[in-house]
């Protein structure tokens, strides 16, 4: 919801300071590649990227609109991880609408704490045919 908004200040308070985002496909992910399309390794280098959203990069104005499932439990060795499916729909300044992602998010998150972040959020897309216009985080 905070991303659909453009509410990105927000979104980056989610992430524990020291969290892990990556964006990578399930290709990657099935061959143990360990490089993906993004990964940002803490909090200031998703406040780099935000930064850069809002300053630096050059884009057609859009926003998305998230579906996302119900998370599931799927590993509770792995601190936890949650799985939640997820469809991006992009639309654009003049109207148009279109199917921009899906795949899922496995998501692991502080405990312990009077407020829930995320230790790691790894977007998993299902196609590596990726659009360029990867300027919002997924």
């Amino acid at each position: 919801m905070l991303l659909d908004d453009g509410r990105f200040d927000e979104w980056i308070h989610l992430f524990d300071e020291n969290a892990r985002y990556s964006i990578t496909t399930r290709e990657n992910l099935a061959q143990k590649n360990p490089i993906g399309i993004l990964s940002c390794d803490d909090a200031r280098m998703l406040r780099d990227r935000v930064a850069a959203l809002r300053d630096a990069n050059i884009y057609e104005p859009h926003h998305y609109n998230h579906l996302n499932s119900i998370p599931v439990l799927v590993d509770e060795a792995l601190d936890q991880q949650w799985r939640t499916n997820f469809l991006v729909h992009r639309i654009m300044e003049r109207g148009e609408t279109m199917l921009f992602a899906s795949g899922y998010y496995l998501d692991t998150f502080t405990s312990g704490t009077p407020s829930l972040q995320f230790l790691s959020r790894k977007v998993v897309l299902d196609s590596s045919a990726i659009d360029t216009l990867l300027v919002i985080p997924l």
